[in-house]
């Protein structure tokens, strides 16, 4: 706490290059800790302060959330570690993430096999969305969607074709493009771009379960 409270009071002054390079792996250690005992008002001054820095930081980004979820600002909360975890769902540590919807969600997935960490980072955004818990999500932008559209063919292709690189890493490749499809379903662009059926059928080819889980009323909100 006395390290936050001295962050705190010079981070202000401090450059963008220096937060980065200098005492970034400082700032998100404090944060970490502060998270981790409940610090959560605190943790977010430091964060709101610096913010501008980190917005393409899965693991800034998912304890911001946490912070405001604790704090009561849920539906932004919320956004921002389904931002993250759809960022770069490694980076985000998991046992930080408190929210009762979030270890909710957790624990539908254990339900249901998914027992490894980093299966659970890589699962989470998918069955969160089935399961109903996002009220806002930051909407893509033309060039976004269009890249994340690329990829998901390019992949999907390359699990069609069963090349070795599908079939050493199946797993981690299902996932990635699973998280792909439901990151672009859920964006308004899926219906005014036609592409939504698309989608579906991607990843109704891949994982038929999910398919039908998404059809399903059961929801968490």
């Amino acid at each position: 706490r006395v390290i936050a409270m001295l962050l705190l009071s010079v981070i202000d002054g401090i450059s963008h290059p220096s937060i980065r390079e200098d005492i970034g792996v400082i700032v998100k250690g404090t944060i970490s800790a502060l998270v981790a005992e409940g610090e959560y008002g605190l943790a977010k001054q430091i964060m709101d302060k610096i913010e501008r820095y980190y917005l393409k930081d899965a693991f800034f980004l998912s304890l911001l959330g946490e912070c405001e979820c604790q704090l009561g600002n849920r539906e932004r909360g919320l956004s921002l570690i389904r931002e993250a975890f759809f960022l770069e769902p490694k980076d985000v540590e998991l046992s930080l993430l408190r929210t009762d919807v979030v270890r909710k969600v957790i624990s539908i997935m254990e339900d249901e096999g998914i027992v490894e960490e980093e299966e659970k980072r890589e699962w989470f955004p998918v069955y969160a969305e089935i399961l109903g818990i996002f009220s806002e999500r930051k909407p893509l932008s033309d060039r976004e969607f269009a890249i994340v559209r690329e990829d998901i063919k390019e992949t999907f292709n390359l699990m069609q074709a069963g090349s070795m690189l599908v079939d050493n890493n199946r797993r981690n490749l299902k996932a990635e493009i699973m998280r792909k499809c439901f990151l672009l379903l859920f964006d308004r662009k899926s219906d005014s771009l036609g592409v939504r059926e698309e989608l579906l059928m991607i990843i109704k080819e891949i994982d038929p379960k999910i398919y039908e889980l998404l059809f399903r009323k059961d929801t968490l909100s």
